[in-house]
């Protein structure tokens, strides 16, 4: 009756400790060590820095310029949300309002600043002080992406279900990126498909989306590349474009029909670019990575690495879900940096396939 009467005692206890694990309590979700603890080389805690962070959303992405890498924080604090901008090293660069989310964070050219949201950020990643927001505060949308030097910025954009990536506006450092060139925007199909009957021209197939964009560097080169991911139907190809691309299809005169040329050959759609390349089914994922040679997505618990050349699946590293880590990488492929959101660390991480 006695061992009857304490297995009963406890079943309260054991009810508790139930419920605090399904309700993915910190106590029991704080993992004991973090992933990729083999190739941490860096780590900081944001505390340190005096920044009290809560635990809600927050977002991370990696700028390169060629020169130098920068990791921007969107996090939210005590008093609102903060920009946190990190040097490769994890030490504080600088810490400024929110600017409104941080897709929109891109250089501006070879070893010079670049761009978060509406603000503008110098070679060393401080904010500068200007008039005028970058793009008349009118940052980029979920199908927008941008590419720069330090003479001017391209924005150019993939309307949901289209058939074109539309080249434009263009902004001018003269005025801090802030107005839009006259000219008009220009569209550049993104593939051209054989006529429904034999012997028919080709003509545009629809139902593009634009996934991701990010700015791999170029090697041994003074241009920022503009990287990106589309979909079709579960189709997806990724690619990126130089910045003289982009201003070569920016400058076509108005009634002809937009065409790439690079060395000896013309390009009349996107995908016939040599850049780009199908891809082998990647986890389902809008945050995708593209470096010189590869593409990375970041599924919710899997990383999958696709090869630029011909995209087929090369590696693939099951990742703790984002409730527990959020994950960034860089666009040259050497470094991955993880947000420990249950002690609020950072680690800068070496590429592990």
């Amino acid at each position: 009756m006695d061992r009857l009467m304490m297995i009963f005692a406890r079943r309260p206890l054991l009810i508790v400790f139930c419920a605090l694990l399904l309700a993915g309590c910190p106590l029991f979700r704080d993992p004991a060590s973090p992933p990729f603890s083999d190739r941490i080389e860096a780590v900081q805690s944001l505390s340190e820095y005096g920044i009290v962070v809560r635990e809600d959303w927050s977002e991370m992405r990696v700028v390169n310029n060629g020169v130098r890498e920068f990791l921007i924080l969107d996090a939210p604090v005590e008093d609102g949300r903060r920009l946190l901008v990190l040097n490769s090293n994890l030490s504080l660069a600088d810490t400024s309002v929110d600017t409104g989310g941080i897709r929109e964070a891109f250089p501006v050219g070879y070893g010079a600043g670049f761009v978060v949201g509406r603000q503008l950020f110098d070679e060393n990643g401080v904010r500068v002080e200007g008039p005028d927001p970058v793009f008349n505060g009118n940052q980029l949308d979920s199908g927008e992406a941008a590419v720069g030097n330090t003479n001017e910025i391209v924005r150019v954009r993939v309307d949901e279900g289209s058939s074109v990536l539309t080249i434009g506006p263009r902004y001018t450092s003269g005025d801090d990126y802030s107005d839009p060139d006259p000219d008009p925007t220009v569209p550049f199909t993104i593939r051209l498909v054989d006529g429904p009957e034999e012997g028919d021209p080709p003509e545009p197939e629809f139902g593009f989306r634009l996934r991701a964009f990010s700015n791999p560097p170029a090697s041994a080169n003074s241009e920022v590349r503009l990287g990106l991911v589309l979909e079709n139907s579960g189709s997806f190809w990724a690619g990126s474009l130089s910045f003289s691309d982009v201003s070569q299809l920016f400058s076509t005169p108005v009634g002809d029909e937009a065409a790439l040329t690079i060395g000896s050959e013309t390009y009349s759609s996107l995908l016939s670019v040599p850049t780009f390349s199908s891809m082998d089914s990647p986890d389902r994922s809008d945050e995708f990575t593209i470096t010189p040679n590869e593409v990375i997505s970041l599924g919710r618990d899997r990383h999958e690495i696709f090869s630029r050349s011909n995209g087929e699946l090369i590696a693939t590293r099951v990742v703790p879900r984002d409730e527990y880590f959020l994950y960034a990488y860089s666009p040259t492929g050497r470094h991955m940096y993880m947000l420990d959101r249950v002690r609020w660390r950072v680690y800068r991480v070496s590429a592990w396939w």
